[in-house]
């Protein structure tokens, strides 16, 4: 967790005093977070300090925005006064206590500082309160004199850097929104293509500085980075060097072509090169192995379009990279790559049954060939397991006799399969797999199955 969010829901009106023009102070009426009567910062006029809140309709206004006067002299500290009601503590989140009438806080290097409110006699926290502040004094960023080198790996990079002045990462805007991070450009010096990002302070580094987040799709070369927070913005000295690291291609578990549309098989990846050579092996029960080469199409894509000659049908992937085999999306099943002849064909991914469920977060199935009359084929159709009008053929190999399966329901699970019973007329031997939707049959499956 970025920071300790107690879940709070007290409605609680307090006044307080505000100045008038006329001779006397008025007290007038004002949500305040709860269980503060007043708050005030030395060398902060009242009229910088907001009182707001992110909730549509939020009774309290638990969020505090200071904006400091461009002749702030304390720097990333300040002194807040505050006076609560009878009995009532302010806490962090580390449960240390502090003295309102004297609160001495650092707002440098944080997302926002976050308070509980204790109400002591009757051991209850009824409500928080946020400080934001916002610095006006321009934001600064001093060189480490040196660049950030950067190997792109496939995932988000994370560059920190020293930036000063910023205030608080986090804010609320005038319209109530809250924003959570400050804005990062990352602007390639040679195309002058600007990609935004992001930046906060939540992850641990050495200097708890500012980390610039780099996407996992950034192209290498060398960058300029700009830190922006609202109106002021400040441009990074050192650059950002970015090399590409070792070429990764995303192999799904399914991946789906067809001859009459895009007539391409397409992975997309990282650092995809072309001194490299990606060579795909595909296999299945009815043909003999096939190779196809790959090309990037640019560093995140490798396409090869598909031979009018090339069989269609399901098959079995094998990715090779320089000679090496990648390893399988997933540990249990191997990839399939199905080459339809018609967009509209429907797909057969896999085959299970119960006894082979994989138990996680999600429930999936480890593919099998070898299935009891008695259970259920359960079939991932690519199609949530939502389309009742879907009928399974199996076409014995022996005797060339065509059964009928038809849908039987689905797995209960998060992520629902079609469930397709035997028919006791079944007899026990190999089978070819298809299935059907409407007027078209799908590809026939990868395998030939055995019912025992």
């Amino acid at each position: 967790m970025r920071y300790l969010y107690p879940l709070l829901l007290i409605v609680l009106l307090v006044t307080c005093k505000k100045e008038d023009e006329g001779p006397a102070p008025e007290m007038v009426t004002q949500n305040l977070p709860t269980g503060l009567l007043s708050f005030t910062i030395d060398e902060v006029p009242q009229e910088n300090i907001r009182f707001a809140t992110i909730e549509q309709n939020g009774p309290h206004h638990d969020r505090i925005v200071i904006t400091l006067p461009k002749e702030y002299a304390k720097g990333d500290e300040m002194t807040v006064t505050i006076k609560m009601m009878e009995g009532f503590l302010i806490r962090d989140g580390s449960m240390n206590e502090y003295n309102p009438s004297e609160m001495k806080l650092n707002f440098s290097k944080t997302g926002c500082l976050a308070f509980t409110v204790y109400d002591k006699k009757n051991d209850v926290y009824p409500g928080a309160f946020y400080l934001y502040v916002d610095p006006t004094i321009p934001m600064t960023a001093p060189s480490t004199g040196k660049n950030y080198e950067e190997t792109l790996d496939g995932t988000e990079t994370f560059v920190y850097i020293p930036v000063q002045n910023l205030g608080t990462a986090e804010t609320i805007t005038e319209n109530n929104k809250w924003v959570s991070d400050v804005e990062i450009f990352i602007k390639n010096k040679k195309t002058g293509v600007v990609t935004p990002s992001r930046g906060a302070y939540y992850l641990e580094n050495p200097n708890n500085d500012l980390f610039a987040m780099i996407p996992a799709a950034m192209e290498a070369g060398e960058y300029e980075l700009t830190v922006q927070k609202q109106n002021r913005k400040v441009v990074i000295p050192d650059a950002l060097v970015l090399k590409y690291g070792k070429s990764i291609v995303r192999m799904l578990p399914f991946t789906s072509a067809s001859k009459d549309t895009s007539n391409s098989i397409s992975y997309s990846g990282y650092n995809l090169l072309p001194e490299h050579k990606y060579i795909m092996e595909l296999k299945n029960d009815f043909t003999s192995p096939k190779r196809v080469t790959l090309s990037p199409t640019n560093y995140l894509t490798l396409k090869q379009e598909i031979p009018a000659s090339f069989p269609s049908g399901n098959y079995e992937a094998t990715l090779f990279i320089d000679g090496k085999e990648m390893p399988s999306y997933w540990n249990y099943n191997r990839n399939i790559l199905e080459i339809k002849k018609d967009a509209r064909q429907p797909s057969l991914a896999t085959l299970s049954n119960e006894r082979n469920a994989v138990l996680g977060e999600v429930t999936l199935y480890k593919a099998i060939t070898t299935f009891k009359k008695s259970e259920p084929i359960i079939a991932d159709l690519r199609d949530g397991g939502n389309k009742s009008n879907i009928i399974m053929f199996l076409k014995n190999v022996a005797s060339g006799k065509t059964f009928e399966l038809p849908f039987s329901g689905k797995t209960d699970s998060f992520i629902p399969f079609s469930l397709f019973n035997i028919p006791k007329e079944v007899p026990v031997g190999k089978y070819e797999v298809f299935v059907s939707e409407v007027d078209k049959i799908s590809e026939r499956y990868h395998k030939i199955i055995t019912i025992e």
